[in-house]
């Protein structure tokens, strides 16, 4: 129904291309995943993800995630939100999952990016990337892919009169 109308008030005309862009890879890590098949007759999730400092300057704090009955691309999906870059699922995991995860939190809602050697360890937490990694038996890997990206062909300035 939006698109209809955007497409009948702005004239707007989209298409989706592939692109090859960086993306991340997630990979069964060695040792094998750390989360059982779920029983649950479909995915539900319980808790707050993330809940700002009651008082004081925005700063780091914990997220803790909990899935139930969630398919290895519901967490890509996930992934791909926190990270701000495309997760493409090659773990060949195709059930349903239960697993629960906990990682640093940046202010503004987004999970901490992933720390390199030289950098300082934060005072508490670890990076999604790291915590994906130790408490899912998963891993992320940089990489190149093939991504749709919406295209717009055009749009008017202005929107017509109803």
């Amino acid at each position: 129904m939006l698109q209809a109308l955007l497409s009948e008030r702005f004239a707007l005309r989209v298409h989706f291309e592939k692109k090859n862009m960086a993306v991340y890879e997630l990979r069964v890590a060695k040792g094998g995943p750390k989360f059982a098949e779920s029983q649950a007759p479909s995915a539900e999730s319980s808790g707050d993800l993330w809940r700002p400092p009651a008082a004081g300057p925005p700063r780091p704090t914990m997220a803790h995630v909990v899935r139930k009955g969630a398919s290895i691309a519901d967490l890509a999906n996930f992934l791909a939100d926190q990270l701000g870059r495309p997760v493409h699922d090659a773990t060949g995991l195709r059930k349903r999952y239960d697993y629960s995860l906990t990682f640093l939190m940046e202010p503004g809602g987004r999970a901490a990016g992933p720390q390199t050697s030289s950098e300082l360890k934060p005072e508490f937490g670890m990076s999604l990337i790291d915590a994906v990694r130790e408490q899912l038996g998963l891993s992320l890997q940089a990489a190149k892919g093939q991504v749709d990206v919406l295209i717009v062909d055009h749009a008017d300035r202005s929107p017509a009169a109803n």
